[in-house]
């Protein structure tokens, strides 16, 4: 039966509890307090008078009713197990945890369970009813269970309740410190790793030892120099055109015009260059390798080359090592080109003396500039390789890592992109 009781008075003596009686097994009616539940249209059960019962032992107390003078003021709802549930396993807890959840909706201050129709109880029952005392703990209402068998009652005392797990003290800074130290090491010992066995593979690619074909470079070449070279050779000669007009601007005040091509001519050998190839990589073609890495490793497809006794490295990552080397000069000489090209055209069209302009653009420009681009773009390229395979190959099994390790390639490449061009122009121009 499911009601709403409302039960006032003085606390009196009351009779004992007949025989036959529900017993509590935690906690029960307040002794004094008389109870009459309405009878529940879909339950099958019939109006019933309760009389308190006196208290068994209880491992925790129960929160006291509220108290108003010498009254007690609550409610408390009663929900009885059909005759039919003699049994409480994997198939009912479900449907019982509904039926709780439905008497639960009025806010009682008690809920009782009486189960005195239940006849055997595993341990999926103990933590349903468990379960549901928490939860219905928490929103403050306290449940009680009555008329257990001595069946059911050995079952929930002899099931041990499970310990909350211990809350660990929050590391200190020491101990994050030695962590993260020890976490970088790891990486960095497994970064030379791969970068030690990928140019293993490299060599012996060369001398004819592969697991690969140089149709899967051809491939990778596509992808990353063929499909980049328009996109490349616009952004080249944008920037070349507006680094010759803002240049040219300014130098028109002191009338040494000539020198602006030459300027942007050597800008674009020595660093523009490289640097807008590099970066173009990064945004293309460091998502891309990490992002193929990262899905055959989610897909376990490199567990299965392992097993077949392939190298993932020496299969997958050693003809994108081919590929980059070969992309990479190949785009910063078209970019230059693209670049001097932009910037002769703001000359032609601001300069009257174009053709001087010209010629000493052409002097001034040598082959040292050019290899110092050429250089350049081959060290960004290897490293967009290495960072974009390490993630990879790194990534986990999760579906979010493959966006993660996308995501790290290409802002790895950048960083790393700029770090190494910072070192290289400082130590070329030293050497200088």
């Amino acid at each position: 039966a499911i009601g709403d009781l409302a039960a006032t008075g003085s606390r009196s003596p009351e009779p004992p509890a007949p025989a036959g009686a529900p017993q509590a097994l935690v906690g029960g009616a307040p002794a004094g307090v008389r109870a009459t539940f309405r009878t529940c249209p879909f339950r099958h059960t019939t109006d019933a008078t309760l009389r308190g019962a006196p208290r068994a032992p209880r491992a925790r107390e129960t929160p006291a009713p509220a108290r108003r003078g010498r009254s007690l003021v609550g409610t408390a709802v009663l929900v009885r197990l059909a005759a039919m549930d003699v049994r409480l396993d994997a198939i009912r807890p479900r449907s019982l945890l509904r039926e709780l959840a439905a008497a639960a909706r009025s806010r009682p201050d008690v809920l009782r369970l009486d189960l005195s129709a239940l006849r055997d109880l595993d341990s999926t029952g103990v933590a349903t009813l468990r379960a549901a005392t928490r939860a219905l703990r928490r929103i403050g209402v306290t449940v009680e269970l009555l008329g257990a068998s001595p069946r059911v009652a050995r079952a929930l005392a002899d099931t041990p309740a499970p310990e909350p797990p211990a809350r660990l003290p929050a590391p200190g800074l020491l101990e994050r410190t030695g962590t993260a130290a020890l976490a970088t090491s790891r990486a960095l010992f497994a970064l030379a790793d791969m970068a030690l066995e990928a140019l293993q593979g490299a060599a012996a690619a060369v001398v004819g030892r592969r697991t690969f074909t140089w149709r899967d470079v051809a491939d990778q070449i596509e992808r990353m120099g063929a499909d980049a070279l328009p996109i490349t050779a616009t952004l080249s000669c944008l920037l070349g055109l507006v680094l010759d007009f803002q240049t040219w601007v300014q130098m028109h005040h002191y009338g040494t015009e000539s020198v602006v091509l030459e300027f942007v001519g050597i800008g674009m050998a020595r660093g523009f260059a490289p640097f807008i190839v590099a970066i173009l990589l990064a945004a293309r073609t460091a998502p891309a390798i990490a992002t193929e890495l990262a899905t055959m490793e989610m897909r376990q497809e490199n567990d299965v080359l392992r097993v077949m006794g392939i190298s993932p490295v020496r299969h997958l990552v050693v003809p994108r090592l081919f590929a980059i080397t070969l992309v990479s000069p190949a785009l910063t000489l078209i970019a230059t080109l693209s670049g001097v090209l932009g910037g002769f055209l703001v000359t032609l069209w601001l300069d009257p003396r174009w053709m001087a302009a010209y010629k000493t653009m052409l002097r001034e420009l040598t082959l040292g500039d050019l290899w110092l681009g050429v250089v350049k773009s081959v060290l960004f390229g290897w490293v967009i390789w290495l960072a974009s395979a390490f993630t990879g190959l790194h990534s986990g099994y999760g579906a979010l890592s493959v966006g993660v390790a996308a995501t790290r390639a290409a802002v790895a490449s950048i960083f790393f992109v700029l770090v190494v061009d910072a070192v290289v122009t400082t130590l070329w121009t030293i050497a200088q």
